[in-house]
């Protein structure tokens, strides 16, 4: 019973880790509303930082509780990855122009270094699930070829 519970957890958090992250990141790259006196959001880009690394950490306590294996980490990063280059890619280009002068739409486009940083997170992680994806791969090779070595009679 306790394993299952754990395994619940483990789904839940992972499953909320990755989706914050996910939201956290790609926020960090939206457009920015100009309207209102205050001119509070968005918050400095180290905030963002912040809240993707308690969220990563959140979704690796999620992986961790579940007992999932490496190669399953791999792919579940490569896809969370490929999805926020997508998403990122998609603000960038829907972006309003830099070269300022009125649109119509009271937004501005996020600074670069909130781009620079997400392409960055985003191309580490995915770095990161392919090695994990690669790893796998060759450990499974070489442990094939060892088999194989030892059953050729000679």
């Amino acid at each position: 019973m306790l394993r299952i519970l754990a395994k619940i957890v483990g789904a839940v958090l992972l499953l909320c880790g990755t989706f914050f992250f996910f939201v956290a990141t790609v926020d960090m790259t939206s457009n920015v509303r100009i309207a209102g006196p205050m001119n509070l959001w968005p918050p400095p880009l180290w905030i963002y930082l912040i809240a993707d690394v308690v969220f990563a950490l959140l979704a690796i306590l999620g992986m961790k509780l579940m007992k999932l294996k490496r190669i399953h980490i791999g792919f579940l990063m490569s896809i969370v990855s490929v999805l926020l280059l997508i998403f990122v890619i998609e603000n960038q280009f829907n972006a309003p122009p830099r070269d300022g002068g009125f649109n119509n739409s009271n937004h501005i486009a996020a600074d670069m270094e909130c781009y620079v940083a997400a392409y960055v997170i985003a191309q580490l992680i995915l770095f990161a699930g392919l090695w994990l994806i690669i790893q796998h791969v060759w450990r499974r090779r070489q442990v094939r070829r060892m088999s194989r070595d030892q059953h050729v009679p000679t």
